[in-house]
């Protein structure tokens, strides 16, 4: 059954405006992975006309603000937008913007009503004031030139969006700002004030705008929320055409989730983006997905996908063209004919055709996990995790004996994210391995460069190690009182094969602490000459992990 919107509380918008050319612009980090929060925005492009397109926006990294992230996308999209649309269109200036009082503010947003919510909504606005923004780029306009064609507006320069200006009588000074707290008394029913970055006001103002069904944006999670910001204007143009499908290019697609990182093997392709779509297959709101290999002289490999439109699509255009209808706004006024209420639709899984989930939710349960527990590890594994090496390395463990309670370890494999030791040999590896002595060309070489990035991120972490001795030691002791509660019977493993978990846990744990290339910036820093070092031949026995030096644990 498909599942239902999640329902609109008083005061809310249903649907609201966007900006059409700068809205596909990345922002906002519609993610919980602490490394991708900290993560700048870098994007370059072309426009329709050909035309350059520059684009960063640099988060502020003080703990006590942080990335625009996913609070504050909704306070965005629920709150600011809607009033600056209210104001803009009644003809109010749009320096100061008043966002009424903070009880109705939050009740806008659909968050609780009292201090400790009213502070969430502070940092949220405050976390997209303090991420500067660089543009270089041609927005286009409402305005028409002489022969009717539409005209664009050149914008060059450094800017954040907003800043919050005063909460009641109280104007925040520079040092609140600069600093993230907002420790000073304030009462519920303060008229909360914003400023408007100029620039910002101009990019909002001048370009012509979309509509986005907010009631369903926010009946999905984060992720599936860009997609929908992304690829909805498609499926409108699907629908109002009468057409069967959209199609995206993966690489356009990547370039503009910033937070996804971009693969070059057909499975990890239809992985990801499989699963970044699922809820919007539960809904109904997509019914297929096809991918189609692209191969172009002189460039990278990519993928054409193709998306079929459901009947919560047409539901959704349907109150959109409803809004216009009401409130008058120009545009498309043609009603497009949908189902008054919404047939009953079984719930949509992964393809199984495509061979991605379905086979990961059979290894896990062959391995004792339940089913539901099963779903619910995949539906939060990291973009990059690599599950298949998690099941195998537990595999080894399990044959070692004394594992009591097996699907436990695999299961904390999955949600901790362990990796396997270097000296572990998985299937992975192995296909890797192949296919490096396989490649004949540059073109062919991603399987090296994914085992040069992974033995970069092994030496960045040794070489911490080796720096930090102290605070490795401090993790490991956590680790290893945290597998002691977590094992039954942890006490009984072999000393060598405990040791392993361990260290592989304080690892992981550090790895989250790290900041790293990421794997593009990494392969562009390859110079093209330079050899890939391949990994060496897998060892007949599994050796120690890490330096030799680690410390030992007696159990």
């Amino acid at each position: 059954m498909a599942a239902e919107l999640i329902p609109l509380n008083e005061g809310q918008h249903q649907v609201i405006l966007v900006p059409k050319a700068t809205t596909d612009l990345p922002f906002f980090y519609l993610t919980k992975q602490n490394v991708r929060l900290k993560k700048n925005i870098d994007y370059e492009g072309v426009d329709s006309k050909g035309r350059p397109v520059r684009w960063q926006v640099f988060p502020n990294n003080n703990p006590a603000i942080g990335a625009p992230g996913i609070d504050a996308h909704e306070a965005w999209m629920r709150l600011v937008k809607p009033m600056f649309d209210w104001h803009r269109a009644s003809g109010k200036q749009l320096d100061i913007l008043p966002l009424g009082k903070l009880r109705e503010g939050l009740r806008t947003v659909g968050w609780g009503e009292g201090g400790w919510e009213a502070r969430r909504l502070l940092k949220a606005l405050h976390q997209i004031g303090a991420a500067s923004c660089v543009a270089d780029l041609w927005i286009p306009t409402t305005q028409k030139d002489e022969q009717g064609n539409q005209t664009f507006q050149h914008i060059n320069a450094t800017f954040s969006k907003m800043t919050i200006y005063a909460i009641g009588s109280k104007h925040l000074t520079d040092e609140q700002l600069q600093d993230g707290q907002f420790d000073f008394e304030f009462d519920l029913e303060d008229t909360l004030y914003i400023q408007l970055n100029p620039i910002e006001v101009q990019i909002q103002k001048d370009q012509p705008q979309r509509f986005i069904d907010n009631q369903y944006l926010f009946s999905v999670n984060p992720t599936a929320r860009r997609w929908y910001e992304l690829v909805a204007p498609k499926i409108f143009g699907v629908i109002k055409n009468k057409g069967e499908y959209c199609e995206i290019r993966y690489s356009w697609y990547i370039q503009h989730h910033h937070t996804l990182k971009r693969y070059f093997e057909r499975y990890r392709v239809v992985f990801q983006m499989n699963r970044l779509v699922e809820e919007h297959l539960k809904q109904g709101y997509i019914t297929r997905i096809e991918y189609r290999v692209v191969k172009e002289p002189g460039q990278e490999i990519d993928w054409i996908i193709r998306y079929y439109p459901g009947e919560a699509a047409k539901e959704s255009i349907a109150r959109i063209l409803s809004y216009q209808h009401n409130h008058g706004h120009p545009g498309e006024k043609e009603r497009i004919s949908v189902h008054t209420t919404r047939p009953k639709v079984q719930r949509q899984s992964l393809p199984a055709e495509q061979g991605i989930e379905h086979p990961l939710l059979e290894k896990l349960t062959k391995r004792g996990v339940t089913p539901a527990q099963a779903e619910k590890l995949l539906l939060k594994l990291d973009p990059e995790q690599q599950v298949t090496d998690q099941l195998e390395w537990g595999d080894y463990i399990v044959s070692q004996g004394g594992i009591k309670n097996p699907p436990g370890l695999y299961v904390t494999f999955i949600r901790e994210n362990l990796v396997p030791p270097d000296s572990f040999e998985t299937s992975s590896k192995r296909r890797l391995r192949q296919e490096q002595r396989e490649a004949v060309s540059k073109d062919q070489d991603a399987a090296a460069l994914a085992l040069a990035y992974a033995e970069y991120r092994n030496r960045e972490i040794d070489r911490n190690i080796a720096d930090n001795r102290d605070a490795y030691e401090t993790v490991y002791r956590e680790k290893l009182q945290e597998a002691r509660a977590k094992f039954t019977g942890f006490s009984d493993w072999k000393p060598e094969l405990a040791d392993k978990l361990v260290t592989a846990m304080v690892r992981a744990e550090l790895a989250k602490r790290m900041f790293f290339d990421t794997f593009e910036t990494f392969r562009t820093r390859q110079k093209p000459t330079q050899p890939l070092l391949a990994l060496p031949p897998p060892r007949e026995q599994i050796g120690d992990i890490g330096s030799d030096d680690l410390p030992t644990i007696v159990v």
